[in-house]
């Protein structure tokens, strides 16, 4: 076994916030400067381990053509069989859009229709199967909705300093 600078991840996972961009979907992630730092595990025969995180899939699609304005799109609806993993559209020309629902993907495309369109298949992360029980939780800006943040964004109100309650009496 030996170790080495893994730039194929880096690629990697620049494809990926590629790809999201192109779906988009937000990708939340923590300020992971670790990835950077990735070591690739090799075996004698300098063989990388696949990662099975990530798979590309081939599903059908149910295409029709729509009309948008002076020309055509064509939406394909692509029924996903299991909904708790994530999935990105990968189809072989630039797309418009793609739209995620509780159990199918929406994606728009330009220039043709497809009767199959290649996904990737994004797995979860499960602490048992991949043994990444997080000694801390993960970290993100995403906002918790406390039960202070939904009252106020149900009844907004202006608050003001004292100096600017003096200020707004003084000018009259």
């Amino acid at each position: 076994m030996s170790l080495g600078y893994c730039r194929e991840y880096i690629k990697v996972i620049e494809s990926l916030y590629r790809r999201f961009n192109k779906n988009q979907k937000q990708w939340y992630t923590i300020n992971c400067p670790f990835i950077y730092k990735m070591l690739a595990v090799s075996d004698i025969k300098r063989i990388v381990p696949e990662d099975a995180d990530v798979q590309k899939e081939i599903y059908k699609t149910r295409a029709w053509a729509a009309p948008a304005g002076k020309e055509e799109v064509y939406m394909h609806k692509i029924m996903l069989e299991n909904t708790d993993v994530g999935y990105l559209a990968v189809p072989e020309e630039e797309f418009l859009q793609t739209v995620f629902s509780q159990d199918s993907l929406y994606v728009c495309t330009r220039k043709r229709e497809y009767q199959n369109m290649k996904l990737l298949k994004i797995a979860c992360m499960d602490a048992d199967k991949d043994l990444t029980g997080l000694i801390y939780p993960l970290q993100t800006n995403k906002r918790q909705m406390r039960h202070i943040d939904r009252q106020a964004l149900s009844s907004p109100m202006c608050l003001c300093t004292k100096g600017e309650i003096e200020r707004i009496i003084s000018s009259y």
